[in-house]
């Protein structure tokens, strides 16, 4: 399968079955930094993605080059989460969750199910010792002792698939399919159904630094939240191409990425101009390295990118 239909097939549909089995990765694989990513974290001054086959890498230099780590799994990797400079989680199929505490240099297998038969798509930590994760059919795993254990439930009867977890403003929104936005003010103890703008899927969230809240999705369907998702903004993006993830930069501007190329580029969070790379690469994420590169996240690995002056 190639990695575009791939990305598709996991950001897209979310889940269409177990993972199909995969080979075992070489210790060293030459093209792993041109593999698929999913995600991308800053940890300190170095940066780690996460991806295709249970690919672990990280960058000391700004994405110029990469590092392959060893990674416990083989399973396709969708999140990752740092919450500090050593410390992060990365979670995938099979249900797994993973550990590193050197700055994504080694990994430890936390949690692993596949008997679930359920993806996990995004993890979130609020503290070192209390975590969520969130995957497919409505799954949520908690832990509160630091990932030494973990507890299973669903977030709702109607068993959406959701794609991440985005804190704001003493808030946790999750986002996922059927235009679900649920909230917890109490850190995911308790989640409240919002009132969605949209019945198709969103595929993120993105938590502003002015207090402002993106999801987008399906269709182009961008949408802006100033009230903690109270009431909704509909957002022009001039695409029908599906948004797959997003990022703030260090200056305040915002960028959308999505299916077919697909960038936005917003220098307030409100208004988005379009750009398509030329080749039309599925592009998943984004993420701003520590020395303010910005690098596109899809079917080809991480690399940068400069928006049109």
């Amino acid at each position: 399968m190639r990695a575009g239909v791939l990305l598709g097939a996991v950001l897209l549909s979310g889940f269409a079955g177990a993972a199909e089995p995969a080979k075992p990765p070489p210790r060293t694989y030459p093209l792993a930094a041109k593999s698929l990513v999913l995600a991308a974290a800053v940890a300190g001054d170095s940066l780690v993605t996460v991806g295709d086959r249970g690919f672990i890498l990280s960058s000391s230099d700004n994405g110029q080059t990469w590092k392959q780590h060893s990674s416990p799994v083989e399973v396709m990797l969708t999140g990752l989460h740092m919450s500090s400079a050593t410390h992060g989680w990365a979670v995938g199929h099979d249900a797994v969750i993973l550990n590193t505490t050197d700055g994504g240099v080694t990994w430890t297998e936390k949690f692993k199910d596949a008997d679930l038969q359920t993806p996990l798509f995004d993890i979130w930590f609020e503290n070192a010792m209390r975590g969520i994760a969130v995957g497919a059919y409505g799954l949520i795993l908690e832990t509160g002792d630091g990932g030494a254990t973990w507890a299973e439930r669903r977030i709702s009867e109607d068993e959406p698939h959701l794609y991440t977890i985005t804190p704001l403003n003493g808030a946790v929104y999750a986002v996922g399919e059927l235009g679900s936005v649920f909230k917890s003010t109490d850190a995911g103890a308790n989640w409240t159904a919002l009132e969605s703008p949209y019945a198709g899927t969103f595929f993120g969230g993105l938590a502003l630094k002015d207090g402002g809240l993106l999801v987008y999705g399906l269709r182009g369907n961008l949408f802006r939240s100033d009230d903690g998702g109270g009431s909704w903004t509909a957002l022009k993006t001039d695409t029908e191409a599906s948004l797959l993830g997003a990022t703030q930069r260090a200056d305040g501007s915002v960028v959308v990425v999505g299916l077919s190329g697909t960038i936005l580029t917003s220098a307030d969070g409100r208004t988005f101009t379009r750009t398509t790379l030329a080749d039309r690469e599925a592009l998943g994420g984004a993420v701003e390295t520590a020395s303010g590169k910005l690098l596109l996240l899809g079917e080809k690995g991480a690399h940068p990118w400069e928006a049109p002056r």
